[in-house]
């Protein structure tokens, strides 16, 4: 999965998708679309609690329909690439709609378990250049 996510969204996605806040940060797309991906497949192998970084209330409103729409058909090509990296894919099917995408997002918005294990998910934030190859 890892290699279809880091693939660049700003190829695709014009930089007035991003919104306001956002503008010049396409790794935004990245980050929803990654906990998105990755709520899913923990969550049809696993039922454990998950603990992310972002949630899915701005992405609902009305005003973030490009940014929802950039997020959504990047996690339904990365899961479509990904179905032949392993069964473990094979459960999430082919494609999802945008609530159930926004839902995924959502299940990160777990309290930190006080017992039991409990998922934590954080994108690693550099600064600097991207490195080149």
């Amino acid at each position: 999965m890892s290699r279809h996510l880091s693939r660049p969204c700003a190829d695709a996605i014009p930089a007035r998708t991003l919104g306001a806040q956002c503008a010049a940060d396409t790794t935004t797309v990245a980050d929803y679309t990654a906990q998105a991906l990755i709520s899913s497949l923990l969550f049809a192998h696993f039922d454990y609690p998950l603990v992310g970084e972002e949630d899915a209330q701005d992405l609902r409103s009305d005003g973030q329909s490009e940014l929802r729409k950039a997020i959504c058909t990047r996690a339904d090509a990365a899961l479509a690439a990904s179905r032949d990296d392993g069964d473990e894919w094979k459960k999430l099917g082919s494609s999802r709609t945008e609530g159930e995408w926004l839902d995924a997002i959502d299940r990160g918005n777990a309290a930190s378990a006080a017992k039991g294990r409990t998922w934590c998910l954080d994108p690693i934030v550099r600064s600097g250049p991207s490195p080149t190859r």
